[in-house]
């Protein structure tokens, strides 16, 4: 019986060559054991600045003498000096502002304990003090609070920005001057969350506070204000 011989075509190819396939993007993957939870990306800190949004500043040096800034009671009035990082179009940047005790139906623990006013010493933001932090005090701040920034205070459906107010006080007879800076960042201002709004204060006076030292330097030299170098 004669035998034919196959075409080289179809002659079987090595075993490992018939069996060689792709490798998968999952053959040294390791699947979580049954009942496990895989792990979640590390969420940012409560407060902490969101990434790309530099908040506003702006700066103020006080106009009232030491003596009285050391009564209690005493109404502080603050001269707009610099605005580092301006504001955005949609809020107001007041040349003059006022800082005291509020009423006392303001007092409670549903409201404030400082508030702002505007030039004409209307109500411009209540203001809740939060706990200083160690590297703030460092750098002079005296009182830290959190408030809300509107673009219009009569409207109650809209929501504030986060006011961040850190006072210095003035050195004793005058030696130092005193300052408020005030920061103003994207996120809202919660209302009904003041743990929420003084983590978010202390992460943006933390963001701000490496470039603090320049902004405060002309002030403390007894440099002139913005409306001061104009004139």
């Amino acid at each position: 019986m004669q035998h034919t011989r196959r075409p080289a075509r179809l002659t079987a190819a090595p075993r490992a060559a018939r069996h060689a396939y792709a490798p998968s993007s999952r053959a040294h993957r390791l699947e979580p054991l049954p009942g496990s939870t895989p792990p979640r990306r590390p969420r940012r800190p409560a407060g902490a600045p969101t990434p790309g949004r530099r908040p506003a500043v702006l700066l103020y040096r006080m106009a009232t003498s030491s003596y009285l800034a050391s009564l209690n009671g005493t109404t502080l009035e603050f001269e707009l000096f610099s605005q580092p990082r301006p504001l955005p179009s949609d809020l107001t940047a007041f040349e003059v502002l006022y800082m005291c005790r509020p009423q006392a139906r303001y007092t409670d623990k549903h409201q404030c304990e400082v508030m702002l006013q505007s030039p004409r010493k209307e109500f411009l933001t209540g203001l809740r003090n939060v706990e200083l932090p160690q590297q703030v005090g460092a750098a002079g701040v005296t009182v830290l609070a959190v408030g809300d920034y509107k673009a219009d205070r009569r409207n109650r459906e809209l929501v504030g920005r986060t006011l961040v107010v850190a006072y210095a006080k003035p050195g004793t007879y005058d030696t130092r001057p005193g300052w408020l800076l005030l920061v103003v960042g994207e996120r809202p201002y919660a209302p009904k969350h003041r743990n929420a709004n003084a983590s978010a204060a202390v992460g943006l006076m933390r963001e701000v506070l490496r470039d603090l030292p320049g902004w405060l330097a002309p002030l403390l030299a007894g440099e002139p204000s913005m409306s001061e170098g104009a004139e």
